[in-house]
């Protein structure tokens, strides 16, 4: 049996560090693991919302839109648009050819 607090106190503590290492990375121009790290942190937050909405293991998959269709978040265009955003920078994407937007290479701070 799925112990959902234990899963979903896990996945937070693992997404609010890969958040704080996405910080540290883009501050030292590190953009695109640090992007890396924001997708990282996005994946396991929305897996633990999936974890609390269904008290069963999430999918096995990057896709943070699915994600949040799975967790059934009422999320607004922005919030939407973000995921699609940051969807591409995916462990499943990282053996592919991914050009970042310029204006991402900008970024230092959130």
């Amino acid at each position: 049996m799925l112990n959902v607090e234990k899963q979903i106190n896990q996945l937070r503590d693992g997404a609010l560090e890969a958040w704080s290492d996405a910080a540290y990375l883009l501050e030292g121009n590190r953009v695109w693991f640090g992007l890396f790290a924001v997708h990282l942190a996005v994946e396991k937050a929305l897996k633990a919302h999936v974890i609390k909405e269904t008290r069963d293991i999430p999918p096995f998959i990057h896709n943070l839109p699915n994600l949040a269709d799975v967790a059934r978040l009422n999320l607004n265009e922005e919030q939407k648009n973000l995921l699609a955003d940051l969807n591409p920078i995916s462990a499943d994407d990282t053996r592919k050819c991914w050009d970042c937007p310029l204006s991402w290479l900008k970024c230092k701070r959130w």
